[in-house]
């Protein structure tokens, strides 16, 4: 059901313990710019991270910091 979703997910070379700036979050404007450490991707290939409650998702764009 989500395959795409965790593919996408592998496809960003995201691991617990990147540090990642949100470039855009779709339909959250105000994550924009925001930074966190990416805590865990769940089985719906949804990143969570410090940086709020919304969880990075396909079609959002952010940037590996470190």
């Amino acid at each position: 059901m989500f395959e795409r979703e965790r593919e996408w997910a592998k496809a960003t070379g995201l691991k617990e313990g990147d540090r990642v700036q949100i470039v855009e979050m779709s339909g959250e404007p105000h994550y924009s710019g925001r930074e966190g450490v990416v805590e865990h991707i769940d089985d719906a290939g949804q990143v969570h991270g410090t940086w709020g409650g919304c969880a990075l998702c396909m079609g959002d764009t952010f940037k590996k910091i470190s």
